[in-house]
């Protein structure tokens, strides 16, 4: 059977099962439905405003205000970027190397190639639904603040399902060749470039503070240079993060010809990573699934030691121990915290986050707000960082427990 056949059978018979459970859950659970449907709605408004109302205050700042609206796009994208690749990454591996359903997919005739590139497709959608999401009331309102044309958000559109791909391209060559590839010497590659990237990061951002020197400046050039120097990394013409935002301020602003040399670069980019994928990432994915299994079967034994340790750390008497907590609540406790530790997919979310909360809370000796609209401003936004960390983590594990384990219970 032709590749492509492959696939195509495998989307058929998924996406049959998509819409049979998605009609389940219309009919049967309206109130799931209706509010995850408000609350994408109120998203979507709530986003729009924002975005819409900041971009506008911006633009009427003096100098700068354009200047910074633009660097502003750079780093959104630039990060969408990054957590798409993550995600990605995360999601094919938990998948492709973890999950229940790729044992039994190599033992029908399916090719392992066809198994991959499903993988891959499944995890793209997975990870890419979310971010649209998140984009979209970003274009209207780019769209709206520099009074672009209607045919701005269908280009838009068009290619943001391009640059989403590409992300999703780059996980998969990275989770198949360190899987592959796997031993003392990729490892001590992957921390040694992991250290790099931390370095990099750490000297731009978690120097010392330099806000007031800013402020004192007689100079405005050099102010803002200084102050800019720090996104100057998301504007890097080998990102295509810097593509998709040179081509919708260009788009925005009326200039055709930069924009559609950047569509066609991203397209290249995204036909190149897909044949890498196709072509070499996809051959070794019988091999590479046989050695994830070997090596996890090599862990056996530190696992048992390890869970062995972790049975004496949460010992039945530790938690009973504890006022007002119970023997029926100590033994949920002590399930939650073995699942959570033992289930990758869940605790490496949770490293995620509160990486870019320390990362945020370390650069707040950064802010020069002397004023006191300004210190109010940054208290608010404290507060809602630590508002959207707490749902974050509510939506990830407290709603999904209550879900599937209520009626159990």
């Amino acid at each position: 059977m032709p590749l492509a056949s492959e696939i195509s059978a495998l989307v058929r018979v998924h996406w049959k099962s998509f819409t049979a459970q998605a009609r389940r859950t219309a009919t049967k659970s309206r109130l799931l439905a209706s509010t995850i449907l408000f609350f994408l709605a109120g998203y979507l408004i709530a986003g729009y405003y924002i975005f819409s109302h900041g971009l506008a205050y911006m633009t009427t700042l003096p100098v700068a205000g354009h200047l910074l609206a633009e660097r502003i796009i750079y780093m959104i994208y630039f990060f969408f970027m990054i957590m798409l690749v993550f995600s990605n990454a995360v999601l094919l591996y938990s998948g492709l190397f973890r999950g229940k359903e790729t044992p039994w997919l190599l033992t029908t005739p399916l090719s392992p190639r066809a198994i991959f590139l499903w993988k891959l497709i499944e995890s793209f959608i997975v990870s890419s639904w979310g971010l649209a999401i998140l984009s979209a009331p970003l274009m209207a309102s780019i769209g709206k603040t520099f009074g672009a044309t209607p045919m701005f958000y269908v280009k838009c559109f068009a290619i943001s399902v391009p640059l989403l791909m590409l992300p999703c391209g780059v996980a998969g060559l990275l989770v198949a060749g360190l899987v592959r590839y796997w031993g003392r010497t990729a490892r001590w590659l992957l921390w040694i470039a992991l250290a790099l990237i931390a370095w990099r990061i750490g000297s731009g951002l978690l120097g010392p503070a330099d806000s007031g020197e800013v402020a004192k400046s007689l100079n405005l050039s050099q102010g803002l240079q200084r102050v800019f120097g720090f996104t100057d990394i998301t504007m890097n013409r080998f990102l295509p993060s810097a593509w998709m935002s040179e081509m919708i301020l260009h788009w925005s602003h009326g200039y055709e010809g930069r924009g559609i040399f950047y569509s066609l670069v991203l397209l290249s980019w995204v036909g190149m990573v897909g044949l890498l994928c196709t072509a070499g990432a996809s051959r070794v994915t019988h091999t590479a699934w046989n050695l994830s299994q070997w090596r996890r079967a090599q862990s056996t034994g530190r696992r048992r030691k390890f869970n062995a340790e972790l049975e004496r750390a949460f010992r039945p008497g530790f938690l009973d121990s504890i006022p007002l907590l119970g023997r029926r609540r100590a033994a949920l406790v002590r399930k939650d915290i073995r699942e959570f530790v033992r289930d990758p997919a869940q605790w490496i979310p949770c490293a995620i986050v509160f990486g870019l909360l320390l990362l945020y809370a370390s650069n707040l000796s950064r802010s020069s707000a002397g004023e006191p609209k300004f210190r109010f401003i940054l208290s608010a936004l404290n507060f809602g960082v630590c508002c959207l960390t707490l749902s974050t983590l509510t939506t990830r594990f407290v709603f999904p427990m209550f879900s599937l384990e209520g009626r159990r219970l």
